[in-house]
């Protein structure tokens, strides 16, 4: 299989994470990182990055995959009837959403859905819905074509920070285990077992209030490991949290399975803050 450079974009409030990796098979190695703070006022401003480095470093990469902001997306769950015929099913979803988003018209958002739990018997399934606008992506499509790069995945924070989990921790594929994403007023808890997401809750809380929310979230929801990222969480942070919660808690490193050559120096002032990049590297390493 020849090399292949993929970039992955995320970002957080105001800041921006690019990764770009160059994977062959199983091999995979960081050629390139950084972090920029916003400067348009644009709403692609988190392109700017990842198109320079097209025009002048990396003119053979040809794919970028994004992680959005979850202040830039919807993200609500609730339990869809599964007797509805998929048409039904399509009604009550934008039904949902047009009572928490604002003036709502269905042929203006993209959604997609996740089924996290079923239940047979009563005919319902938790759902997760992400609702985005429909002229984001084909804007942001539109900007990258103008370069000549392809918009292969379009995807979550949270999502994107699921591959790199899976990626970089196997182990835990077969454990039930809490994917907290953390950023300066919003966290967001994913419960998954057995590699699979089942429950989904987020609050408009700062990390350092975050005890009661994730204590609630796991009441009915045993796990053996609690796995954080982003831009609001410390190794201090976690280490409080682990003796409140008395659950065994890590900080993700995206670049546990990756190759960093020497010669990458760059990648020298991020150390201890490499969970900020969870998103974009997860988001760069999964395949359509």
């Amino acid at each position: 299989m020849p090399k292949e450079l993929r970039a992955g974009v995320s970002f957080d409030g105001d800041t921006a994470q690019i990764a770009v990796l160059e994977i062959r098979d199983q091999d995979i190695e960081l050629r390139h990182i950084e972090v920029r703070q916003r400067q348009a006022l644009g709403e692609l401003w988190f392109l700017e990055g990842v198109l320079q480095l097209k025009e002048s470093s990396f003119k053979k990469m040809s794919k970028v995959s994004i992680a959005f902001d979850h202040a830039m997306v919807f993200l609500y769950c609730f339990p869809l009837d599964t007797s509805l015929h998929q048409t039904e099913q399509n009604e009550q979803v934008h039904w949902e959403l047009s009572n928490f988003i604002p003036n709502y018209q269905a042929k203006e958002y993209i959604n997609d859905v996740h089924i996290l739990r079923t239940h047979a018997r009563e005919q319902v399934a938790d759902v997760l819905v992400v609702a985005v606008k429909r002229a984001t992506l084909f804007h942001t499509h539109s900007m990258l074509a103008e370069h000549k790069l392809e918009l292969q995945i379009a995807d979550t924070n949270y999502f994107g920070a699921e591959i790199s989990l899976f990626s970089n921790y196997p182990e835990l594929k077969s454990k039930s285990v809490a994917l907290v994403s953390t950023s300066k007023n919003r966290v967001d808890v994913g419960l998954l077992k057995n590699g699979r997401l089942t429950h989904y809750h987020y609050a408009i809380i700062s990390p350092q209030e975050c005890s009661k929310f994730l204590k609630e979230a796991f009441q009915n929801f045993l796990v053996s490991d609690i796995i954080f990222y982003g831009s609001g969480i410390t190794v201090e942070l976690v280490k409080t949290l682990r003796e409140e919660l008395g659950i065994n808690s890590i900080i993700l490193n995206p670049f546990r399975r990756v190759h960093i050559p020497p010669s990458l120096t760059a990648f020298d002032k991020f150390i201890g803050y490499e969970h900020q990049f969870a998103a974009c590297v997860g988001c760069a390493l999964r395949n359509p």
